[in-house]
This record gives structure tokens, sequence and C-alpha cells, in this order.
């Protein structure tokens, strides 16, 4: 994942998504992705030791769709994150936790902002929006 995102370029997207025991808010996150303007080529989900039922029944239904589920020992998220980059084969790597969601505009902006970007510029990071609890 070295090459840098120039303008016109043929980039493949990855989405890596850390993920632990979130079975009841990834299908929210996984419809933000495919959702995109400009698609994302493949999602990787990092499932970082999950151990309830229902988080465990819906990995199994995602990889049955095509999307690649990888596992390990419950390491936390960066761990998890860090087990997701060493499965994908993206130029960009877009990184979602299983409880966010993204416009559908996200991976078509931040493409267009690191093509733009001087070369030091090696990630962009949106605008956050609070749901549900959170009022910040």
């Amino acid at each position: 994942m070295n090459r840098r995102v120039r303008p016109h370029a043929e980039v493949r997207v990855s989405a890596v998504i850390p993920f632990f025991n979130h079975g009841m808010v990834v299908d929210e996150a996984l419809d933000s992705i495919r959702q995109q303007t400009r698609p994302v080529d493949q999602i990787v989900i990092a499932d970082d030791g999950s151990t309830d039922a229902f988080s465990l029944s819906a990995l199994a239904r995602l990889e049955d769709t095509g999307i690649t589920v990888v596992r390990q020992r419950n390491g936390g998220p960066g761990s998890a994150r860090n087990l997701g980059v060493a499965h994908a084969d993206g130029d960009a790597v877009l990184f979602l936790d299983s409880d966010d969601v993204v416009t559908e505009r996200h991976v078509e902006s931040a493409l267009a902002t690191l093509a733009d970007a001087p070369d030091e510029v090696g990630f962009v990071y949106p605008d956050m929006q609070f749901m549900g609890n959170e009022h910040q």
C-alpha cells in the first residue's frame, strides 16, 4: 500500500472494519459502504475475538456473501485494524468501525482530496457527526 493516490488513476479501495461483538449494528455500517458513489472494491472485517452467538452468526452470514472475514484472539481495535490491513489488497484503505456509517460520497471525496494533496499527505479524515445518544 505504498502507492500514492493520483488523479484519474485506477485505485483499488479496501474497507477495513474492526469488529467485536457488533452483530447488531454492522449491517448499517456495511450498507453505508455499499451505497458509495465510488464503490469500494473489497471489504475486510477483522473479528477481534467475538464471543456472542448473534455476532458469530452475523459474521458467518457476511462471509457467505463474499466479504472477507479474518479472525484473531481479542487484542483490541488497533490490532484488529492491523490484521485487516494485512488481508487488504487495495491501494487505499477506508477504516470504518463496525458501529459507524459514512455519507454516500465519502470514498469519492477522500480519494479526490488525497489526489490533490501534497506528497507528504498520506491520509484524510472526515468531519464527524455523532448519532444516537451522543450529542457533541
